[in-house]
């Protein structure tokens, strides 16, 4: 008998027509199986993913083509469970199942059939003790999560068999989240394996008790890690765009429960969302800073669709670190704070006083940005302060980069000796705003502080810099750099005078860049964070000796078409 005739309850879920979200229960038969935590009985609930699907990826995965992490690999009929894989960050993806919602997309009984044969394939490949990438905590976390979402088409027309060793597959992960827990690090694999675990207690037939103690641990893990401001402690402005994604389906799943969602993950979700809007420039991407690739605009919108504020985005984010100018279509968003300390220091960016500047709907000015996963080479290049809009005394990167034992894998080099001191000061008036900041972060190794001005006018036609180099009053015979990257879709040119640069814009605006009394150099870049891969890219460069100009003054403005 097929589960679908052994089921005596079902129900269906639903939220307002606006978020447009259908749910089905997934109930299943009362199946008891010991496997490490007592199995649930049943599945009650399967929470909304809300990362978009595409099903034509449905049709390549069916004909063997699965392309994750920059990789394609190709099955011939066998399962990529007992293949070799391309790279780790293509057997994290794999692992992880997310992929299995563009099956769903794809709606067909074919679809189905070849989602629950990829589950399937999985749970024989890994039956008894199993290790590397398939059991990272962060892995693990990913998968349970995928599979709790699709559990209406994985069990579907699904046999008793299939429903055993999926619960018992659930089981076995959540016993491995739960020890993996007790071990890891305050970061925001911590917050993602309790966020797992909540996901679990909700969708199963758990005891009271033990929804009651995830989602207080949950709790206690988001008064920690998200700041007054709605920032991750770790500065990572990518960390509460993905937290949204699995937070905002875990509130729903709340209500379907018919359980009163905690004040603390309602908070959460309430602070994380100015945040996301404060880091947004004009095309929708999020700033590049400090472990920010490039950004999935489809995630961004699915997340912003559940905001019911809508509100302006906040200029100051004071206890993350981070500042926003923007008047009349023109954006300036500044990183104005020191790194975190270890273990929070995995992505962090030797940057500080970096910026980035978009205007007219286009980024002008970024930051390199993080490269994709499968370029892990490369991670490293991307955090120094050369790659960054900024300063760079002596062609030398702010503090160090050292990795630890501690989930070295996931967490990274951490960044240690950065600047010490970031200063702040910002006045915003009826002609504009104004930022003033200083940091120490050369001081140690080359004796010099660095000075930044920024200034937006308050009709968004100029935007003014100044950057100093000095300690005390005094400068040292140091050279050193300013360096603006400019977004691969600006086209630069260079004027005679080499002292301005003609910046053409997607949209064909121009915009001006202009310095005084010195040359300006056009040298080659490397954006990391394009969702096509690496790019070539074109930066500002202006050069400079501490004792004989110790201070250089620059301006962007809007030409005449």
């Amino acid at each position: 008998m097929g589960l679908k005739d052994a089921l005596s309850d079902r129900a269906f879920m639903g939220s307002a027509a606006r978020q447009g979200l259908r749910h089905v229960v997934a109930a299943a038969a009362r199946i008891l199986t010991p496997f490490g935590p007592r199995a649930p009985h049943k599945l009650l609930i399967a929470p909304q993913d809300l990362r978009t699907a595409d099903p034509t990826i449905a049709t390549e995965i069916y004909a063997g083509q699965l392309k994750f992490a920059g990789k394609l690999l190709e099955t011939h009929g066998r399962s990529p469970f007992e293949l070799e894989l391309p790279s780790e960050a293509f057997a994290a993806e794999l692992h992880g199942f997310g992929w299995i919602r563009h099956l769903k997309a794809a709606d067909s009984a074919l679809s189905r059939v070849n989602a629950r044969a990829h589950v399937t394939d999985w749970i024989k490949a890994h039956r008894g003790r199993f290790g590397g990438i398939a059991a990272q905590p962060d892995v693990v976390a990913r998968r349970m999560i995928s599979w709790l979402s699709q559990t209406p088409m994985l069990l579907e027309e699904a046999d008793a068999a299939f429903y055993q060793s999926f619960i018992k597959a659930l089981t076995a992960d959540a016993a491995r989240l739960t020890r993996a827990r007790r071990r890891a690090p305050q970061t925001e694999i911590k917050l993602m394996i309790q966020v797992a675990l909540t996901h679990y207690a909700l969708c199963s037939a758990e005891s009271d008790a033990a929804l009651k103690d995830a989602a207080s641990q949950l709790c206690d893990l988001l008064e920690a890690q998200i700041l007054s401001d709605g920032g991750h402690v770790s500065r990572n402005p990518q960390v509460p765009l993905h937290l949204l994604l699995d937070l905002l389906p875990l509130k729903l799943a709340f209500l379907w429960r018919r359980i009163q969602t905690p004040q603390p993950i309602i908070a959460a979700i309430d602070r994380m969302m100015p945040m996301l809007r404060m880091m947004r420039h004009a095309d929708g991407a999020i700033a590049l800073f400090n472990g920010m690739g490039a950004t999935r605009a489809d995630f961004v919108a699915a997340v912003l669709a559940q905001d019911d504020a809508m509100a302006a985005p906040p200029q100051n984010a004071p206890y993350t670190g981070y500042q926003r100018m923007e008047y009349k279509g023109s954006i300036v968003i500044i990183d104005a704070a020191k790194a975190p300390k270890p273990p929070l220091a995995g992505k962090s960016h030797a940057a500080p006083a970096a910026f980035e500047f978009s205007a007219d709907g286009c980024r002008i000015v970024v930051n390199c940005g993080s490269p994709p996963a499968h370029r892990p080479e490369m991670q490293i290049y991307a955090r120094l302060t050369a790659a960054h809009s900024t300063l760079v005394v002596a062609d030398e990167s702010i503090g160090t980069f050292t990795r630890t034992n501690l989930f070295k894998a996931l967490l990274g080099p951490q960044f240690t000796r950065g600047a010490r001191v970031v200063g702040l000061q910002r006045a915003d008036t009826p002609e504009g705003s104004l930022i003033m900041m200083e940091h120490d972060g050369y001081l140690k190794k080359q004796g010099l502080k660095h000075e930044r001005r920024l200034a937006l006018s308050h009709d968004g036609q100029s935007f003014e810099g100044e950057d100093s180099v000095k300690v005390g009053g005094h400068t040292h015979d140091k050279p050193y750099a300013l360096r603006f990257h400019l977004h691969p879709q600006v086209k630069p040119t260079l004027r005679d005078d080499r002292r301005g640069v003609f910046l053409l814009l997607p949209n064909r605006k121009i915009w001006e860049f202009e310095v005084e009394e010195h040359e300006i150099m056009l040298e080659e870049t490397i954006f990391f964070a394009s969702s096509e891969g690496l790019r070539r890219s074109e930066q500002i460069v202006i050069k400079a000796n501490a004792a004989a100009h110790p201070t250089i003054a620059w301006s962007f403005h809007r030409t005449e078409q």
